[in-house]
């Protein structure tokens, strides 16, 4: 990454692909005593001082998070706008964020006007979904999974036709794959 440049990189997929565990597994291989902030109205993550890497949601044990989802699912549903007006007025630094919340072809649309945008869509086979919808016991429904499973399917042929975002699709289904894709967005 360019020092002087904002870059976003935003991990898609469709439910239980593995978002939040690969950026858990970035926060925890990432040098330096990670904090909770605020960043602006409606738009709480995480950084290291001294450090241009930041992560937007929140994440245990850093904020207190009820119930089966962590990162920006947990933010207000009206975030999108304030993020963009708070990302436009940085300088420099990598914003990493991961979920369904501002995995938007309008966010992304909006963003690259100004930003490095990096898409990584996560997959797995649709035994090992099953599986792990099973593990984690959640409760979304067929209806919504199918809902998500169009959105990522979308933005996806989108992304195809365009060369102002660079993205890239990664399995992930064992912990190697999580390995690679944290290495992705180190890059």
């Amino acid at each position: 990454m360019a020092e002087d440049t904002t870059q976003l990189t935003i991990l898609g997929g469709v439910p239980a692909t593995g978002k939040t565990t690969v950026l858990r597994q970035f926060i925890s291989q990432s040098a330096g005593a990670w904090r909770g902030i605020k960043f602006c109205k409606l738009v709480e993550g995480l950084y290291i001082p001294g450090h241009p890497v930041f992560v937007i949601g929140k994440y245990r044990p850093w904020y207190a998070v009820e119930g089966e989802f962590e990162g920006t699912d947990k933010l207000s549903m009206a975030v999108q706008p304030y993020l963009l007006a708070f990302l436009r007025g940085q300088p420099a630094g990598h914003f990493v964020m991961e979920g369904d919340r501002l995995f938007t072809r309008s966010f992304l649309e909006q963003a690259a006007q100004w930003a490095t945008v990096r898409v990584i869509i996560l997959s797995a086979p649709a035994e090992e979904l099953t599986n792990r919808h099973r593990i984690r016991n959640d409760s979304q429904g067929q209806q919504f999974i199918q809902s998500r499973k169009t959105k990522v399917a979308n933005i996806s042929e989108w992304l195809e036709g365009q060369n102002q975002i660079r993205w890239q699709a990664e399995q992930h289904v064992t912990p190697e794959d999580t390995n690679t894709v944290v290495k992705e967005i180190m890059k």
